[in-house]
Protein backbone atom coordinates (compact mmCIF):
# COMPACT_ATOMS: atom_id res chain seq x y z
CA UNK A 1 0.00 0.00 0.00
CA UNK A 2 1.26 3.47 -0.93
CA UNK A 3 0.12 6.98 -0.02
CA UNK A 4 0.67 10.42 -1.46
CA UNK A 5 -0.20 13.77 0.08
CA UNK A 6 -1.69 14.40 3.51
CA UNK A 7 -5.01 15.28 5.08
CA UNK A 8 -7.83 15.87 2.59
CA UNK A 9 -5.44 15.62 -0.38
CA UNK A 10 -4.14 12.17 0.57
CA UNK A 11 -4.41 9.45 -2.07
CA UNK A 12 -4.09 5.81 -1.02
CA UNK A 13 -3.14 3.12 -3.54
CA UNK A 14 -3.35 -0.63 -2.91
CA UNK A 15 -1.29 -2.76 -5.31
CA UNK A 16 -1.66 -6.47 -6.03
CA UNK A 17 0.48 -7.66 -8.99
CA UNK A 18 -0.82 -5.41 -11.82
CA UNK A 19 -4.11 -4.37 -10.21
CA UNK A 20 -4.56 -1.08 -8.35
CA UNK A 21 -7.20 0.12 -5.90
CA UNK A 22 -7.16 3.91 -5.67
CA UNK A 23 -9.05 5.90 -3.04
CA UNK A 24 -8.96 9.33 -1.43
CA UNK A 25 -11.08 11.97 0.25
CA UNK A 26 -10.78 14.37 -2.71
CA UNK A 27 -12.12 13.11 -6.09
CA UNK A 28 -9.96 15.66 -7.94
CA UNK A 29 -6.79 14.28 -6.39
CA UNK A 30 -7.85 10.72 -7.27
CA UNK A 31 -8.61 11.78 -10.86
CA UNK A 32 -5.27 13.57 -11.19
CA UNK A 33 -3.41 10.50 -9.95
CA UNK A 34 -5.20 8.25 -12.46
CA UNK A 35 -4.37 10.61 -15.32
CA UNK A 36 -0.73 10.63 -14.25
CA UNK A 37 -0.67 6.82 -14.20
CA UNK A 38 -2.23 6.66 -17.69
CA UNK A 39 0.55 8.87 -19.06
CA UNK A 40 3.23 6.64 -17.57
CA UNK A 41 1.73 3.17 -18.10
CA UNK A 42 -0.77 1.35 -20.27
CA UNK A 43 -3.75 0.85 -18.00
CA UNK A 44 -7.56 0.70 -17.98
CA UNK A 45 -9.93 2.45 -15.60
CA UNK A 46 -12.60 -0.07 -14.55
CA UNK A 47 -14.57 2.43 -12.49
CA UNK A 48 -15.89 1.82 -8.97
CA UNK A 49 -14.53 -1.27 -7.27
CA UNK A 50 -16.95 -4.20 -7.47
CA UNK A 51 -14.80 -7.35 -7.22
CA UNK A 52 -11.27 -7.90 -5.97
CA UNK A 53 -9.45 -11.09 -4.90
CA UNK A 54 -12.70 -12.99 -4.36
CA UNK A 55 -14.35 -10.18 -2.39
CA UNK A 56 -17.48 -8.59 -3.86
CA UNK A 57 -18.19 -4.95 -3.09
CA UNK A 58 -21.47 -3.12 -3.51
CA UNK A 59 -21.28 0.65 -3.15
CA UNK A 60 -24.43 2.56 -2.37
CA UNK A 61 -25.20 6.11 -1.34
CA UNK A 62 -25.50 5.23 2.36
CA UNK A 63 -23.35 2.13 2.78
CA UNK A 64 -20.68 -0.15 1.37
CA UNK A 65 -21.27 -3.91 1.51
CA UNK A 66 -18.52 -6.54 1.30
CA UNK A 67 -19.25 -10.21 0.65
CA UNK A 68 -17.83 -13.44 -0.77
CA UNK A 69 -20.91 -15.28 -2.01
CA UNK A 70 -19.29 -16.50 -5.24
CA UNK A 71 -16.19 -17.65 -3.37
CA UNK A 72 -18.36 -19.48 -0.80
CA UNK A 73 -20.30 -21.27 -3.55
CA UNK A 74 -17.07 -22.51 -5.13
CA UNK A 75 -15.91 -23.71 -1.71
CA UNK A 76 -19.13 -25.69 -1.24
CA UNK A 77 -18.67 -27.27 -4.67
CA UNK A 78 -15.10 -28.26 -3.79
CA UNK A 79 -16.36 -29.94 -0.62
CA UNK A 80 -19.16 -31.73 -2.47
CA UNK A 81 -21.82 -29.85 -0.52
CA UNK A 82 -23.27 -27.61 -3.24
CA UNK A 83 -26.79 -29.03 -2.71
CA UNK A 84 -26.54 -29.90 0.97
CA UNK A 85 -29.22 -29.25 3.57
CA UNK A 86 -28.37 -26.04 5.43
CA UNK A 87 -28.30 -25.58 9.20
CA UNK A 88 -28.63 -22.51 11.41
CA UNK A 89 -25.48 -22.65 13.59
CA UNK A 90 -21.79 -22.68 12.56
CA UNK A 91 -20.84 -25.19 15.27
CA UNK A 92 -22.51 -27.53 17.74
CA UNK A 93 -23.11 -26.00 21.17
CA UNK A 94 -20.35 -26.89 23.66
CA UNK A 95 -18.46 -28.90 21.05
CA UNK A 96 -15.21 -30.30 22.46
CA UNK A 97 -12.80 -31.80 19.93
CA UNK A 98 -9.53 -33.47 20.87
CA UNK A 99 -6.18 -34.20 19.23
CA UNK A 100 -6.34 -37.61 20.92
CA UNK A 101 -9.48 -38.70 19.10
CA UNK A 102 -9.74 -42.39 18.17
CA UNK A 103 -12.13 -41.90 15.24
CA UNK A 104 -10.89 -42.92 11.74
CA UNK A 105 -8.33 -40.79 9.92
CA UNK A 106 -9.36 -38.60 6.95
CA UNK A 107 -7.75 -37.08 3.85
CA UNK A 108 -5.34 -34.53 5.35
CA UNK A 109 -4.89 -32.63 2.09
CA UNK A 110 -8.63 -32.05 1.64
CA UNK A 111 -9.11 -31.04 5.28
CA UNK A 112 -6.30 -28.49 5.18
CA UNK A 113 -7.51 -27.13 1.85
CA UNK A 114 -11.05 -26.63 3.19
CA UNK A 115 -9.87 -24.97 6.40
CA UNK A 116 -7.46 -22.73 4.47
CA UNK A 117 -10.32 -21.60 2.20
CA UNK A 118 -12.54 -20.98 5.22
CA UNK A 119 -9.86 -18.80 6.77
CA UNK A 120 -9.98 -16.55 3.70
CA UNK A 121 -13.78 -16.44 3.91
CA UNK A 122 -13.48 -14.99 7.43
CA UNK A 123 -12.44 -11.67 5.82
CA UNK A 124 -16.13 -10.84 5.34
CA UNK A 125 -17.73 -13.40 7.67
CA UNK A 126 -16.95 -12.65 11.34
CA UNK A 127 -19.78 -15.00 12.33
CA UNK A 128 -17.61 -18.02 11.44
CA UNK A 129 -14.33 -16.75 12.94
CA UNK A 130 -14.51 -18.86 16.09
CA UNK A 131 -15.53 -22.07 14.32
CA UNK A 132 -12.77 -21.69 11.71
CA UNK A 133 -10.21 -20.94 14.40
CA UNK A 134 -11.29 -24.03 16.31
CA UNK A 135 -11.00 -26.26 13.23
CA UNK A 136 -7.53 -24.82 12.55
CA UNK A 137 -6.17 -26.37 15.74
CA UNK A 138 -6.29 -29.88 14.32
CA UNK A 139 -4.27 -29.55 11.12
CA UNK A 140 -1.69 -32.10 12.31
CA UNK A 141 -3.91 -34.74 13.94
CA UNK A 142 -6.85 -35.13 11.58
CA UNK A 143 -9.72 -37.42 12.46
CA UNK A 144 -13.27 -38.02 11.31
CA UNK A 145 -14.81 -35.89 14.07
CA UNK A 146 -12.75 -32.90 12.95
CA UNK A 147 -13.95 -33.23 9.36
CA UNK A 148 -17.55 -33.57 10.58
CA UNK A 149 -17.18 -30.22 12.37
CA UNK A 150 -15.86 -28.57 9.19
CA UNK A 151 -18.74 -29.97 7.12
CA UNK A 152 -21.16 -28.72 9.77
CA UNK A 153 -19.69 -25.23 9.29
CA UNK A 154 -19.97 -25.52 5.50
CA UNK A 155 -23.64 -26.45 5.80
CA UNK A 156 -24.15 -23.31 7.87
CA UNK A 157 -22.44 -21.22 5.17
CA UNK A 158 -24.72 -22.80 2.56
CA UNK A 159 -27.73 -21.34 4.34
CA UNK A 160 -26.13 -17.92 4.88
CA UNK A 161 -24.36 -17.59 1.54
CA UNK A 162 -25.09 -13.88 1.11
CA UNK A 163 -23.94 -12.74 4.55
CA UNK A 164 -21.18 -10.13 4.65
CA UNK A 165 -20.01 -6.85 6.15
CA UNK A 166 -21.93 -3.56 5.92
CA UNK A 167 -20.16 -0.22 6.44
CA UNK A 168 -22.84 2.50 6.72
CA UNK A 169 -21.99 6.14 6.21
CA UNK A 170 -21.44 7.90 9.51
CA UNK A 171 -23.94 10.72 9.05
CA UNK A 172 -24.09 11.83 12.70
CA UNK A 173 -20.34 11.83 13.25
CA UNK A 174 -20.45 9.13 15.96
CA UNK A 175 -17.24 7.15 15.58
CA UNK A 176 -16.28 6.01 19.06
CA UNK A 177 -14.13 2.87 18.92
CA UNK A 178 -15.22 0.33 21.56
CA UNK A 179 -13.80 -3.16 22.09
CA UNK A 180 -15.14 -6.22 23.90
CA UNK A 181 -13.43 -9.45 24.92
CA UNK A 182 -14.38 -12.69 26.65
CA UNK A 183 -12.74 -16.02 27.48
CA UNK A 184 -13.92 -19.57 28.09
CA UNK A 185 -11.36 -20.15 30.87
CA UNK A 186 -9.62 -23.42 30.01
CA UNK A 187 -11.94 -24.81 27.35
CA UNK A 188 -9.23 -26.80 25.54
CA UNK A 189 -9.77 -30.41 26.62
CA UNK A 190 -6.21 -31.45 25.73
CA UNK A 191 -4.10 -28.72 27.32
CA UNK A 192 -6.60 -26.69 29.39
CA UNK A 193 -5.73 -23.52 27.51
CA UNK A 194 -8.15 -20.61 27.18
CA UNK A 195 -9.82 -19.24 24.07
CA UNK A 196 -10.64 -15.53 24.02
CA UNK A 197 -12.62 -13.52 21.49
CA UNK A 198 -12.26 -9.82 20.66
CA UNK A 199 -14.72 -7.60 18.80
CA UNK A 200 -14.42 -3.88 18.02
CA UNK A 201 -17.27 -1.48 17.21
CA UNK A 202 -16.92 1.88 15.49
CA UNK A 203 -20.10 3.72 16.34
CA UNK A 204 -22.95 1.20 16.31
CA UNK A 205 -21.50 -1.27 13.83
CA UNK A 206 -18.89 -4.03 14.26
CA UNK A 207 -15.71 -3.16 12.38
CA UNK A 208 -13.35 -6.03 13.11
CA UNK A 209 -14.03 -9.77 12.82
CA UNK A 210 -13.79 -11.70 16.06
CA UNK A 211 -10.21 -12.68 16.75
CA UNK A 212 -9.56 -15.99 18.47
CA UNK A 213 -6.57 -16.48 20.76
CA UNK A 214 -5.16 -19.40 22.64
CA UNK A 215 -3.50 -18.21 25.84
CA UNK A 216 -0.95 -20.32 27.62
CA UNK A 217 -0.62 -20.60 31.36
CA UNK A 218 2.69 -19.74 33.02
CA UNK A 219 5.44 -19.30 30.48
CA UNK A 220 3.59 -20.82 27.58
CA UNK A 221 2.52 -18.55 24.77
CA UNK A 222 -0.22 -18.62 22.19
CA UNK A 223 -0.74 -16.83 18.91
CA UNK A 224 -3.77 -15.56 17.10
CA UNK A 225 -5.55 -18.25 15.10
CA UNK A 226 -7.54 -15.69 13.13
CA UNK A 227 -6.01 -12.33 12.23
CA UNK A 228 -7.84 -9.32 10.89
CA UNK A 229 -7.01 -7.52 7.65
CA UNK A 230 -4.58 -5.02 9.12
CA UNK A 231 -2.44 -6.47 11.89
CA UNK A 232 -1.64 -9.72 13.66
CA UNK A 233 -2.34 -9.77 17.38
CA UNK A 234 -0.12 -11.83 19.66
CA UNK A 235 -1.11 -12.82 23.18
CA UNK A 236 1.62 -13.53 25.71
CA UNK A 237 1.20 -14.54 29.35
CA UNK A 238 -2.51 -13.86 29.20
CA UNK A 239 -2.27 -10.27 27.95
CA UNK A 240 -2.15 -8.57 24.57
CA UNK A 241 1.12 -6.86 23.85
CA UNK A 242 0.48 -3.14 24.11
CA UNK A 243 2.21 -2.00 20.91
CA UNK A 244 0.34 -4.14 18.33
CA UNK A 245 -2.93 -3.50 20.14
CA UNK A 246 -2.63 0.29 19.95
CA UNK A 247 -1.47 0.15 16.33
CA UNK A 248 -4.40 -2.10 15.47
CA UNK A 249 -6.92 0.28 17.05
CA UNK A 250 -5.55 3.20 15.04
CA UNK A 251 -5.35 1.31 11.74
CA UNK A 252 -8.75 -0.31 12.06
CA UNK A 253 -10.40 2.95 13.08
CA UNK A 254 -8.95 4.90 10.17
CA UNK A 255 -9.69 2.16 7.65
CA UNK A 256 -13.28 1.81 8.83
CA UNK A 257 -13.87 5.55 8.69
CA UNK A 258 -12.55 5.62 5.13
CA UNK A 259 -14.84 2.75 4.13
CA UNK A 260 -17.78 4.54 5.68
CA UNK A 261 -17.08 7.89 4.05
CA UNK A 262 -15.63 7.31 0.58
CA UNK A 263 -15.96 5.26 -2.56
CA UNK A 264 -13.17 3.02 -3.75
CA UNK A 265 -12.18 3.06 -7.40
CA UNK A 266 -10.51 0.30 -9.38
Amino acid sequence: MYTRGAGKTRVVVGVYVDDLIITGANPKEVGAFKEEMRRLFRMSDLGLLSYYLGIEEKQGRNAITLGQATYAKKLLEKAGLASCKSISTPMEVRLRLSTKSTTPTVDATMYRSLVGSLRYLVHTRPDIAFAVGYASRFMETLRQEHLVAVKHLLRYIAGMIDYGLVYPKLSNGVNNLVGYTDSDMGGDVDERRCTAGVLFFLGDMPRVPAIVFVSGGGRRQGEALIVDHFVEFVRRDGELTEGPQLIAVLLVGKAAEKLASHHYEF
